[in-house]
């Protein structure tokens, strides 16, 4: 598995706790329970491995690294019963691949 030594998402432990706890681990991804609960239930799904972007990936590992993010959406609206959950993928602070799930 790729980790990068500045990445909260590969490293975990203290980098991670600052703003969020792991909550699961799916075959390809962690699914992160987000401190900041504006929303209730907000979660994060970051591929395992340290990688990018999707390109950086096989077909294969994305199809499933998405699977992963529609269980996830799933679970969310049977705990939560959302009108929608939103979908944001942001690299703005760092360089992994990572969905923001918001109920």
């Amino acid at each position: 598995m790729k980790k990068d030594p500045n990445c909260a998402y590969s490293q975990k432990g203290n980098l991670l706790n600052a703003f969020g706890y792991e909550v699961g681990e799916l075959k390809v991804s962690t699914v992160i329970l987000f401190c900041e609960q504006s929303h209730r239930g907000i979660v994060i799904v970051a591929y395992k491995d340290h990688i990018s972007e999707m390109v950086d990936i096989s077909d294969a590992e994305r199809d499933l690294y998405f699977k992963e993010v529609n269980q996830v959406a799933e679970s969310l609206h049977k705990l939560y019963q959302p009108d929608k959950v939103n979908y944001g993928a942001y690299g703005d602070d760092g360089s992994h691949l990572h969905f923001h799930l918001v109920p």
